[in-house]
């Protein structure tokens, strides 16, 4: 049911006259210098050998072509053989193609020979437009709605979900988590606010009030007087509980997502680096309680408050949902001592894994689970209420998740950033400096006998 012009007029109103703003104790995180997550000793200490010694082979490989070079040039003062041409053609285009790739490769960690030559030492000099190109590759190759709608899509989510759901120690699992999060919810709700909002909700024609500015002002109640807290600490406990045990799942999209061409040793690096970030990312949220991530989501929740009272289309949209929900359902009364009554069973049967309430939680878990991985028709409507909030999130939100990334980027020292990408991926870096002396040599052999032969030169 659409609100009527009046109603409309109404919401607009009320969203001029009110304005909620978060304090000021919850303003920017001044951003501090973010030391890079260390390698493990040993580890470091391989890396480093193998790096050299690549390097040492790429080198070798250099020298040796120049050698050659010289030594032709040197036997063609005394000897007309004509091979000795060959050879040296060859040997010239591989020093050439190994200088251009030694250029090449250094030129990404440092200036060449010390010498502060344009665009080199690009890790160092630019690591915070590299933050900045990474963050915006994930957001516009990962983040983008139409891809995240199919990859929703395909991965057909809700069947999946129920198939795990309708297995008895799953269903356990969930129904436990479920007496903590009543627990946690309340532990947040006030007794008084939550009385005085039935009350009104039940006492006045609710048909013909605007709810969403009162439950705008409820949420930014509980914000001032920090009853917010439990709830965002809950939160960020599972999410660092998830992030310890996340590593094969990171594995796993690392190696599925990565290029064709990536080795596997940069992929397990790659998926290694994200895991070690993860864990240490939400362990700081779930420690701190002026995270920047925690001060966001209050933010967060400071402008749905403000929003609630003030955005028009919010407004709507909640007095359409009202609108829905009486045309289908009738309403009751409820007293002071049904709600304490209600509160009491609850926290009670929550934490008891024999109750009543327990039992029923864990036998609707696997109902669930079961018409979710049986039912065509629910998990048609699930997926798309999945990938209808995905899809908003990625279009709304996808710089904010992303500018995690150039943050912590631009966080990073740049000299200890390039040093420490070097040990990871430099020994296979090496391997472009000895294709480049390979190829260079075969190219320019190519050449000298396409000109010898053809061209009679």
């Amino acid at each position: 049911m659409r609100v009527t012009s009046q109603r409309a007029a109404k919401i607009r109103i009320l969203g001029q006259n009110r304005r909620v703003t978060a304090p000021a104790n919850i303003s920017p995180v001044k951003k501090e210098p973010l030391p890079l997550p260390d390698i493990e000793p040993e580890q470091a200490r391989i890396k480093r050998a193998e790096l050299r010694k690549m390097r040492i082979i790429a080198t070798s490989m250099l020298i040796v072509a120049a050698i050659i070079f010289i030594t032709c040039h040197i036997l063609q003062r005394y000897y007309d053989w004509v091979w000795l041409g060959f050879l040296r053609a060859a040997a010239e285009a591989g020093m050439v193609g190994g200088l251009a790739d030694w250029f090449a490769v250094t030129a990404l960690f440092r200036h060449p020979l010390k010498i502060p030559i344009p665009h080199t030492a690009i890790i160092r000099e630019q690591k915070d437009k590299l933050g900045t190109s990474m963050a915006t590759f994930v957001a516009d190759n990962f983040l983008n709605p139409e891809l995240v709608g199919e990859k929703i899509e395909s991965a057909q989510l809700p069947k999946r979900l129920g198939q795990w759901l309708q297995e008895p120690e799953n269903a356990a699992k969930v129904s436990g988590e479920l007496g903590t999060a009543v627990k946690g919810i309340m532990d947040v709700v006030d007794d008084k606010e939550m009385l005085e909002l039935i009350d009104r909700t039940i006492d006045h024609q609710i048909g013909d009030r605007v709810l969403a500015p009162e439950l705008g002002e409820y949420v930014q109640k509980l914000l001032d007087s920090e009853k917010e807290e439990p709830a965002i600490q809950f939160l960020s406990e599972k999410a660092f509980q998830w992030a310890v045990n996340a590593g094969p799942t990171v594995d796993r999209i690392v190696n599925r997502d990565s290029p064709a061409w990536a080795p596997q040793i940069l992929q397990d690096l790659v998926g290694a680096r994200i895991h070690r970030e993860l864990v240490d990312w939400t362990s700081k949220v779930s420690r701190q309680p002026n995270h920047e991530a925690r001060l966001a989501a209050k933010r967060w929740l400071y402008e749905m408050a403000n929003d609630l009272q003030n955005d028009p289309k919010t407004i709507e949209k909640v007095e359409e949902i009202k609108q829905n929900i009486l045309a289908k359902e009738a309403t009751s009364s409820m007293t002071e001592k049904t709600w304490e009554n209600a509160k009491e069973f609850l926290l009670h049967t929550s934490a008891d894994p024999n109750s009543l309430l327990r039992r029923k939680a864990h036998q609707m878990v696997m109902t669930m689970g079961h018409s979710m991985a049986t039912s065509e028709k629910v998990q048609e409507v699930i997926t798309e209420r999945v990938v209808a909030a995905a899809k908003h999130v990625a279009s709304n939100y996808a710089p904010e998740i992303t500018g995690i990334i150039s943050d912590t980027v631009e966080r990073w020292d740049a000299a200890e950033a390039s040093d420490k990408i070097e040990v990871l991926v430099g020994k296979d870096l090496q391997f472009i400096r000895m294709n480049g002396t390979i190829v260079g040599a075969l190219a320019g052999l190519l050449i000298y006998t396409i000109a010898f032969f053809v061209l009679g030169v």
